[in-house]
């Protein structure tokens, strides 16, 4: 006899709540939001600020799109960096994790989506990319040990990021994050707070729809990274409340 399923948790039903609901969004409605959440971010400090920034590659039709962001990003000569999440497994058979790897002006647009509907890099191509980590390709293989001045978060020359614009299913007031469930931001960053000793300031896009409201919670663990700011639908720049 199978063992019984486990009953949801709370992060599996608020995941399965915000699915449903971002597609019964009118057509303009994601449009109108990305373009407000846009305008707002690209006149924000960290972003003004930032050389070197990492920013996902946005699912048409169900977030925050960020296709003016990275253009505008490499208009004005910054780094920008995007997720690249290796199918090759390492020595423990594990994942190797999400990378950020460097992309060009005009690449994005001709980027193949995945299963996820992201676009995304070719691997065959990655060896010659720079990783944000140093060195280029996966790991920051052949060179950038991530040692000495310049680090994201703390000089923005070299290696690092100095913003990581991230996505998400849901928000809460207090800047907590629920992901997909992959666990591939918080694993990066736990990874880059472990080689640096800091993060990159962490600014996430929303739909507005995706901000709970003030009297509900996103259920978080030890693993998951809150963010420093969110920049909603409605162009405006979310903190956390003072303590």
């Amino acid at each position: 006899m199978p063992p019984p399923t486990p009953p949801p948790t709370p992060k599996s039903l608020l995941r399965a709540r915000i699915r449903s609901l971002i597609p019964t969004l009118p057509a303009p409605s994601i449009p109108r939001q990305s373009l407000a959440a846009t305008k707002t971010l690209l006149q924000h400090p960290r972003y003004r600020s930032a050389r070197r920034i990492g920013i996902y590659l946005s699912i048409q039709g169900r977030e925050v799109d960020t296709r003016e962001i990275v253009d505008r990003a490499l208009e004005e000569g910054k780094g920008v960096f995007v997720p690249f999440i290796p199918r090759e497994r390492g020595k423990d058979g594990r994942g190797v994790g999400m990378q950020m790897l460097e992309v060009g002006s005009g690449e994005v647009e001709g980027l193949t989506r995945d299963g996820w509907g992201i676009p995304s890099l070719d691997e065959m191509g990655v060896g010659g990319r720079v990783n944000c980590l140093g060195g280029m390709g996966l790991k920051g293989e052949g060179g950038g040990s991530g040692d000495g001045d310049g680090v994201g978060g703390g000089g923005g020359v070299g290696v690092g990021l100095d913003l990581l614009v991230m996505p998400g299913l849901a928000f809460d007031v207090h800047m907590r994050r629920l992901g997909h469930g992959r666990g591939y931001y918080d694993r990066f960053l736990a990874g880059y707070f472990e080689r640096f000793g800091c993060v990159p300031s962490l600014v996430a896009l929303a739909l507005e729809e995706q901000i709970l409201p003030r009297d509900q919670e996103v259920e978080t663990d030890a693993t998951d990274w809150k963010v420093d700011a969110i920049v909603s639908g409605a162009g405006e720049v979310l903190v956390a409340p003072p303590v």
